[in-house]
């Protein structure tokens, strides 16, 4: 029974999960979404994430009363009925199991004349309950993302209308999640490339990156593969000589790419000739399994086939750009501080 895994990658790790860690690991994840910040800490794991509501107290006076006001041209009865408003609320203690989005208004004032003399007020401790998503990371360290005392006021009580860059805010810097992508991609800490210099690294022989050395090998790195629209966790060339020593890792990955070509070819004539059962696709956490007998099938047989036959011409290229670059090799010097990186082609 032929089976396929459409892209065998996804069966580690999803590529646009990928790309959000590789985001993480930069320290550049502010821009990601709610959703986007939820599916990278389930994929880190060891996090806990719950919700809860609790009180927001809405004064922003330092003895954390609200003051009702009403100038004295507007008519008592418009005081007077805000007031009764309120006490129709009012409670006598902080509540224990509150509501998102209910008031509730604590030692409510007789109104009064203002002390200005400029009309009628009454004062009360003005709380609002409000919807909080609490993370806690595998060192016990803790933030909650909750609405603000400008966003209530606007009835915006959730966590889920809070921009989730304040939770990255706090991550990137006091939590265990940049480690975490690290470890899940299998890389070393990030360095910026302006802290970095030519002492000591390479070429890389796959992607052609300058990279560092270690026992004169190239290190683990990762690198975006152009026009493949995925970012690969590890490249090919790791492990191999840099491409101005030997031509080695260039020749493995000619190889490496041209049996990849050809297993290309092959599912694609598998698929057209029915002889394959079964496929993974991607799924929005990891893969599924699709079956002939499931009505998205067909529809799943011709997107494959179309990635393929996409894939097919990328690894022509990759191919050609290789065979070139052994073909026309010869010795040359390591980089040297201060030099520009050559473009292999």
């Amino acid at each position: 029974m032929a089976e396929h895994v459409a892209a065998t990658h996804l069966a580690a790790l999803d590529p646009k999960l990928e790309a959000l860690l590789l985001e993480v690991r930069k320290k550049a994840a502010s821009s990601l979404s709610l959703r986007q910040t939820l599916w990278v800490i389930e994929a880190v794991g060891g996090w806990k994430t719950t919700t809860h509501v609790r009180l927001l107290n809405m004064s922003y006076t330092s003895d954390k009363r609200v003051d009702f006001y009403a100038r004295g041209e507007e008519p008592l009865a418009k005081i007077e009925a805000k007031h009764a408003e309120v006490k129709a609320h009012e409670v006598s203690a902080w509540p224990t199991s509150p509501r998102a989005g209910a008031d509730y208004y604590l030692n409510v004032s007789p109104v009064a004349s203002h002390p200005s003399g400029g009309g009628h007020y009454f004062t009360c401790t003005h709380l609002k309950g409000i919807e909080v998503l609490e993370f806690v990371d595998p060192a016990g360290h803790a933030f909650d993302l909750a609405p603000e005392k400008s966003d209530a006021k606007r009835d915006n009580v959730s966590y889920k209308k809070v921009p989730a860059y304040l939770f990255w805010a706090w991550a990137l810097k006091e939590s265990t999640i940049v480690a975490q992508a690290n470890d899940l991609l299998g890389l070393g800490e990030h360095v910026p490339s302006a802290q970095r210099t030519r002492e000591n690294t390479g070429s890389c022989p796959a992607c052609f990156r300058n990279v560092k050395l270690a026992s004169g090998r190239i290190v683990l790195h990762g690198y975006t593969r152009p026009g493949w629209g995925s970012i690969q966790g590890s490249c090919f060339g790791v492990g191999f000589p840099p491409y101005e020593l030997s031509p080695e890792g260039t020749k493995a990955l000619v190889k490496h790419l041209t049996t990849a070509r050809e297993e290309q070819e092959r599912l694609i004539q598998d698929l057209e000739g029915g002889r394959v059962q079964r496929l993974t696709v991607p799924a929005r956490q990891g893969v599924r399994f699709v079956y002939p007998v499931d009505p998205s099938w067909d529809e799943e047989v011709q997107r494959v086939i179309a990635r393929a036959r996409h894939t097919v011409v990328l690894l022509d290229a990759d191919v050609k750009k290789a065979q070139r670059l052994v073909d026309g090799w010869k010795l040359r010097p390591l980089p040297k501080e201060g030099e520009a990186h050559p473009v292999w082609r």
